[in-house]
């Protein structure tokens, strides 16, 4: 059995320079060390998610984002190799949750459009079509006791 552990961006918003590993490959008991070059194929359970990569590409978008994964023969040995790794960003500009009552100015709605990865609508179909299509239909209110 191996140990697994995630290296995740210390950086909200960057354009990935480089994902260096050589140092974390060299340790002892390392068997495995995986980065976002090397996942070029999607994945994801929804039909709005089919184009996500398990680990970072290109950019990060959020500070805690998966940037690499290494496999070793223990718990110990996957943390330091985590710890060898070093992330090269260009940071770009990172937009925090808005204040309450704060409007945002026009460069930090820009930023934030930058580090959206998706903007996606989905629907599944006519809300008006399903209720004229039901065998029943309830009005009221729920209440929970």
């Amino acid at each position: 059995m191996l140990a697994g552990r995630i290296y995740r961006s210390p950086y909200a918003h960057g354009e990935i320079v480089a994902v260096d590993v050589s140092e974390a490959a060299k340790l002892p008991g390392v068997k495995a060390i995986v980065t976002g070059a090397d996942c070029d194929r999607t994945f994801g359970v929804l039909p709005i998610a089919r184009s996500e990569h398990p680990l970072a590409r290109d950019k990060v978008r959020y500070r805690g984002e998966p940037v690499a994964a290494v496999a070793a023969v223990d718990d110990a040995t996957a943390r330091q190799a985590i710890s060898l790794i070093k992330l090269t960003v260009r940071e770009l500009p990172a937009i925090s949750p808005p204040r309450p009552r704060s409007r945002p100015t026009r460069d930090a709605a820009h930023a934030q459009a930058a580090q959206i990865e998706r903007d996606v609508l989905f629907e599944l179909g006519s809300v008006e079509q399903a209720f004229a299509e039901a065998a029943l239909r309830a009005r009221g209110h729920l209440q929970l006791r």
